[in-house]
This record gives structure tokens, sequence and C-alpha cells, in this order.
């Protein structure tokens, strides 16, 4: 009977510990880009919603002139509803994207948008080497508002 006691008081404490570390939280800077969008609406049925974005591979270590950035849109739960990619060979620097969602599967409100950023050093002319992977840098995330109709 202590001995259960005893299991349930260490699984209590175990349980307590792991839900009270928070986990890390993956912050952003504005130096590697940024995302915005204005307030809007949560239409009904699904739609393109426009934001906008700025990215700058100049500034990350090693620079490179291949990047990718990524966009994800996480709601008020912080659920991921949609994501978009621009990439150096057909997107420029600056510019619009979509986050294609549906109003059936997401909830209005608060929306984050946060920004990843992957910078690919300069192609080698040896094709016998391997590439380098690229740098990952995430970008400090916009916000926005979508209210019901």
């Amino acid at each position: 009977m202590q001995l259960r006691i005893l299991l349930c008081a260490v699984g209590l404490a175990l349980g307590l510990l792991v839900t009270s570390v928070p986990a890390p939280a993956i912050a952003g800077s504005s130096e590697y880009g940024r995302t915005w969008r204005k307030d809007g609406t949560l239409r009904t049925g699904c739609h393109a919603y426009t934001f906008q974005y700025r990215v700058r591979p100049g500034n990350v270590e090693p620079p490179g002139d291949d990047w990718l950035f990524e966009a994800f849109l996480l709601d008020r739960n912080g659920k991921k509803v949609a994501s978009a990619a621009m990439d150096s060979s057909i997107d420029p620097k600056r510019g619009s994207g979509a986050l294609e969602f549906c109003k059936s599967s997401t909830v209005p409100g608060r929306f984050k948008i946060r920004g990843k950023l992957t910078v690919y050093p300069p192609d080698d002319d040896n094709p016998l080497t391997a590439p380098e992977p690229g740098t990952v840098e995430w970008i400090k995330p916009g916000f926005f508002r979508l209210r019901r109709p």
C-alpha cells in the first residue's frame, strides 16, 4: 500500500515537472525578413488570403544566392492552418504570397504567420561535390485578425 502511494506521488511529481517546463520557443528576428497582413474577414468557403513578405538572405551567415522562404499560418489555438513557399529561382525578395484555407476548418481570431528562411551557399562548379546544407533562420512572426462576416 505504501509502495503504491509512493509510486503515485513520484508519478505526479514527474507529471508536474514535465508540464511545467516550457517548450523552447523559436524566436525570430526582423534582421532576416518579415511578414505582414492587414486584418480582414474570414469569408465563407475556401479562399486564398494574401500576405506580404520580405526576405534578406544577404544578412544570413554565410550569405548565398539561393534561398527558400516558407510561411506557416497558425490560428489562435496554435494549430497550423496553411502554408506557402517562395523560392529565389522564381520569386522576388519582396512580394506577396497566398495562404489558402477554408472557413470550415478554422476559427476567427488572431493569426500568426511564422517565416522560415533557408539560405544555400553559392553553387560549386564541381559536380562531384555534394551540396552543403542551407542555413536556417526564423524571422519575426507577423500577426493579424480575421473576424466573422
